[in-house]
């Protein structure tokens, strides 16, 4: 099948983050190409598409402040449908467990166009952890032509019309392009870093271990930096854990490659991200894990991550034991791939390229 224009999703930092080599990919070969943003995440995908000097080709701006998923998905699916019957793609492709990626898989499914999945095939086998993540990640899985996983772990078992190809992460091929572009000193330093936006535990359950936070911080020695999302629910359980009156330090969103710098030197990471666990265990940092269950099976099994409570319960005995785990920050770890996962995308659906 000859495919004559690929039109690429992407709403969100991780979206972008990990469909930017693709998307190179394809331009290096001079492929017709577009390149569509949602604008899911306003501030934190402006700075994204900054930070690794990208622009969407159709910038839809769709996000308003609190609007429930599925109003967002509704409008998405419907101005993703027109622009489709507008450009004429015939392959669309979307990136990991997101509303953007959700609504370009139905768009594309119900305007007949094929659909390739990129990092398809994770699971929690849960359906409420991570939430709505989880489903839309099988839903999309179950509609399209191409699946793409990371690692042999996720490969699942197709219907007769679907291909499946064990490919890498392409947040390796990622982070190999930035550490060639700009090279990092690793400086040790005593100093924790700290993210958490997570749906499932807006109001009490992220209080609290913003709370055991402010407890744990009492204690270490380390410097900490918690890494402010700005969801204003994120934003409450900052002002009622009272994380401005201790001594963490608090930060706005940093733009991505300077994070990367930032999390190479750190000691610890405390995290309820999907994405931050494969970064994290690429670059070999320790990870505790405020998730019930995670997808990302391969960062548990390398023992440097632990899975911990999301409501901070276990926080500081499993900060203090991962705090001692040896973090090693020469090469990058390739459980999740050798960092050409683009590449074997692209020749999957255009053939290998002999140069």
């Amino acid at each position: 099948m000859k495919f004559e224009k690929v039109a690429i999703i992407a709403g969100t930092r991780p979206e972008v983050i990990k469909c930017y080599p693709v998307l190179a990919e394809l331009r290096n070969r001079n492929i017709n190409t577009l390149f569509i943003s949602t604008g899911q995440q306003k501030e934190l995908l402006a700075e994204t598409l900054d930070s690794l000097q990208i622009s969407p080709d159709i910038d839809l701006n769709l996000m308003t402040e609190n609007q429930t998923p599925a109003a967002f998905l509704t409008r998405t699916i419907s101005e993703l449908s027109s622009i489709f019957s507008k450009e004429e793609p015939d392959l669309i492709l979307v990136q990991g467990d997101t509303l953007s990626a959700f609504a370009g898989a139905q768009a594309a499914y119900l305007n007949s166009i094929k659909l390739g999945h990129i990092e398809a095939g994770l699971r929690s086998h849960s359906l409420d952890s991570p939430w709505p993540e989880e489903g839309i990640r099988r839903a999309i899985d179950s509609i399209s032509n191409f699946l793409w996983v990371p690692t042999e772990a996720d490969v699942l078992v197709c219907e007769p019309d679907q291909e499946c190809l064990v490919t890498g992460n392409t947040v390796v091929d990622a982070l190999r392009l930035i550490r060639s572009n700009s090279p990092t000193v690793v400086t040790e330093r005593k100093k924790i870093i700290v993210t958490m936006h997570r749906r499932e535990s807006f109001g009490k359950t992220m209080t609290k271990a913003l709370e055991a936070l402010v407890e744990y911080s009492k204690k270490c020695e380390h410097e900490i930096l918690f890494i402010q999302h700005p969801n204003p629910n994120v934003q409450k359980s900052v002002i009622e854990a009272k994380i401005k009156e201790s001594r963490i330090e608090i930060s706005q969103p940093i733009p991505y490659v300077s994070f990367i710098k930032l999390l190479q030197s750190c000691n610890l990471l405390i995290t309820d991200s999907g994405g931050l666990q494969e970064e994290a265990t690429i670059l070999g940092i320790p990870t505790l894990i405020l998730r019930e269950s995670t997808e990302r099976a391969a960062a548990i099994t390398e023992g440097r991550s632990l899975l911990s409570s999301p409501d901070g319960k276990l926080l500081e005995a499993h900060a203090n034991y991962l705090i001692n785990v040896d973090k090693s920050s020469q090469g990058m770890n390739l459980v999740f791939g050798d960092g050409f996962a683009a590449k074997k995308i692209i020749d999957s659906i255009f053939g290998a390229r002999n140069d």
